[in-house]
């Protein structure tokens, strides 16, 4: 029971803490991001939002369920730090930052 709860945070809670930083940083630059000119087919500001989520939700389901079988190799843990060390940043230069 302990490991599986252990198993459980290890997968979901840095899922939430990249998630949760990276909204921040979008949050902070979303005045900015609004007032830049983008092409006529953009997609509306609520969309986005829902699309992460689902990412996010998938992506944790699919963790859950395969840590759940076996073991996640470290090459891969290193890939899924990797990737969300660089979603956090993304969102810190492009709308916190305001670099394009």
């Amino acid at each position: 029971m302990k490991n599986n709860v252990l198993r459980i945070v290890s997968v979901v809670l840095p899922i939430v803490i990249v998630a949760v930083l990276g909204s921040v940083f979008v949050n902070l630059g979303m005045d900015w991001f609004d007032l830049l000119i983008k092409p006529d087919q953009w997609i509306p500001n609520w969309i986005i939002p829902v699309v992460w989520t689902i990412i996010y939700l998938i992506f944790t389901v699919v963790l859950l369920v395969w840590s759940n079988k076996e073991e996640i190799p470290k090459s891969t843990k290193i890939l899924l730090i990797t990737n969300g060390i660089l979603n956090i940043l993304w969102c810190l230069v492009f709308f916190t930052l305001k670099q394009t």
